[in-house]
């Protein structure tokens, strides 16, 4: 369980190398680790990761089908309601399985300029505002950005968010967070 005043956790990742932050979460899926993943930004990509378990000698088909559950949103409307309901029922998960939730892509929808400014603002503001009080409850939720084009939003996730310049630094904290030895310091 995390301790209070954990906040969720950011990495900025550039749009192709999404698959890059699957692939860091192996070896915890290896171990059991449950991965539900909302995809903003339509960048999910399984291959760093199979090629990864298949060097391993791991079961890919375990990981894929029964360790990963994938949701998509295509709006900011869906993106902040698949955190609504999709992430806030895992809370009740952590004390029978090591669960973590990633959000990848988290800036896309928002860059839609066919919605009004201030409805971006309050949605995003949900999203992180959610995220944030997820992981206080115990439940490691690491959102990515890309930010090679800064945006308002990756500027307001830096602020909500623990800004990590790279995921293999958010992976031990993820762990520590799952099996329950979280240390105050990273």
């Amino acid at each position: 369980m995390a301790t209070d005043g954990e906040n969720a956790l950011a990495v900025a990742v550039p749009r192709r190398k999404t698959g890059d932050v699957l692939a860091a979460f192996g070896p915890l899926l290896v171990e059991g680790l449950t991965l539900y993943c909302l995809d903003g930004g339509n960048v999910f990509d399984a291959h760093p990761l199979v090629a990864w378990l298949r060097r391993r000698r791991a079961d890919v088909r375990q990981v894929l089908d029964e360790r990963i559950f994938l949701s998509r949103a295509f709006t900011c409307h869906q993106l902040a309601g698949a955190v609504d309901e999709l992430l806030s029922p895992l809370l009740s998960e952590l004390d029978r399985r090591p669960v973590a939730a990633l959000i990848l892509g988290v800036e896309e929808m928002f860059l839609d300029e066919d919605i009004r400014p201030a409805e971006r603002r309050y949605l995003f503001g949900r999203i992180l505002d959610r995220a944030t009080k997820l992981s206080r409850h115990g439940l490691p939720v690491l959102i990515t950005c890309d930010r090679s084009c800064p945006n308002p939003w990756d500027r307001r996730l830096a602020g909500a968010a623990r800004m990590l310049p790279h995921v293999q630094q958010a992976l031990p904290v993820v762990r520590r967070l799952t099996d329950g030895t979280h240390l105050a310091h990273v």
